[in-house]
């Protein structure tokens, strides 16, 4: 839409560009590996990066699968040890 376009535009613009990325995601295993490789990338340089992620063509099963990984990583508390 065009709200959505604006939107984008203005992250690009701000005084600190947010750089976007984007990811036909039409297939689990290919938004999985996007979504975790910017999840990895962000965390390895521990730094409060910004970064806008945009998923095209999402199935339902994927955002489902995704989520439950995710919430499954957040109840390990071994993960989170520093």
């Amino acid at each position: 839409t065009a709200a959505f376009h604006a939107t984008l535009r203005e992250l690009q613009k701000s005084p600190e560009p947010i750089p976007l990325w984007k990811c036909n995601a039409s297939q689990i295993h290919t938004m999985n590996a996007a979504l975790w490789t910017t999840l990895a990338q962000l965390s390895k340089h521990d730094s409060g990066q910004k970064v806008c992620l945009i998923l095209e063509q999402i199935p339902w099963g994927a955002v489902n699968a995704f989520c439950v990984d995710y919430h499954n990583i957040l109840t390990q508390p071994r993960l989170w040890k520093q």
